[in-house]
């Protein structure tokens, strides 16, 4: 299973060279359906459920997913009412449907979530044709999936400009999934040129780090500006303090951040518990860090 990249900044440093130096490569009259695409996504968790399903209950922890997605839809305010699950077979999509898999997903969008799976881009190192295998895979394997969470999102070199944008446009427009999210882990400008953001995905996380680099996080302008203020995300792990993480939801709400995930949970692979476990809590209503996770997304504002 893909884990968490270790220093983001050594891979990605300039995006919005990537971003300046490519051409949109799409027709100007694009479906409106498209263009708004983005707009769906107003704010609320992004969660990576990189843990395998088990046989339901309150223990099983997409069940706790499926529970946080209808507290959010119920009592969320501000806009921070909705949940994203990822998805995590095996470093993508596996090799073939896994019913448990299937049951997960459903029981997430029976609450309201949406559900994406992950396929990692190699920071740009892997094949057009090897990526779009995996997303049309996960279609294939599970026709309820909402898009797809391209991680490992490169902004380095300018050449893999093309391939991302085609990225897009084959999840978005030829395969119609409803959201493509983009994770370079760092945050990065996409200059005054084309292709507007719109046209890359519909959120960006801009910080993926350690809990004790929370402080730095930062989002660029754009992402603060009216027609893409709901796509700024982070996620942060081995954060163990309830208390500072909910400080740290605020600071990233004051930044413009729209999409949040904190954990106490660790290196090498800090998403495949639900926050709070770690600690000793199970993975029900007693855990008091993921009510008080959920919480801080849907009611605490700046």
């Amino acid at each position: 299973m893909r884990e968490n990249k270790l220093d983001r900044r050594s891979f990605v440093k300039a995006a919005g060279c990537f971003i300046a130096a490519g051409t949109n490569g799409f027709p100007d009259d694009a479906p409106d359906r498209y263009l708004d695409r983005g707009n769906e996504l107003a704010g609320g968790m992004i969660i990576p459920a990189y843990f395998y399903p088990t046989n339901g209950g309150l223990s099983d922890r997409f069940a706790q997913v499926a529970w946080a997605s209808r507290w959010l839809a119920q009592n969320g305010t501000g806009g921070f009412d909705k949940l994203v699950a990822i998805v995590n077979v095996d470093s993508g999509p596996g090799l073939a449907t896994d019913p448990k898999y299937t049951s997960a997903i459903d029981v997430v969008k029976s609450a309201g979530g949406t559900v994406l799976g992950y396929v990692a881009t190699g920071y740009g190192n892997k094949s057009y044709l090897s990526i779009t295998t995996e997303i049309d895979s996960w279609i294939s394997y599970y026709p309820n999936l909402d898009g797809i969470f391209l991680d490992e999102w490169n902004g380095q070199n300018p050449g893999f400009a093309g391939m991302y944008q085609d990225l897009f446009w084959h999840v978005t427009v030829n395969r119609q999934l409803s959201s493509c999210v983009c994770n370079p882990g760092v945050p990065f400008s996409p200059g005054n040129t084309n292709p507007d953001p719109a046209w890359w995905g519909t959120a960006f996380v801009v910080h993926e780090n350690r809990g004790n680099l929370a402080t730095e996080i930062s989002l660029p302008v754009w992402l603060q500006t009216n027609s893409h203020a709901d796509k700024g995300a982070v996620l942060i792990h081995g954060l163990s303090s309830q208390a500072r993480t909910t400080r740290t939801i605020v600071d990233a709400k004051s930044k413009g951040a729209r999409w949040f995930y904190v954990t106490d949970d660790l290196l090498p692979n800090p998403w495949d518990k639900i926050p709070g476990e770690i600690a000793g809590a199970t993975a029900d209503g007693s855990n008091t860090y993921w009510w008080n996770l959920i919480w801080s997304i849907g009611k605490v504002h700046t």
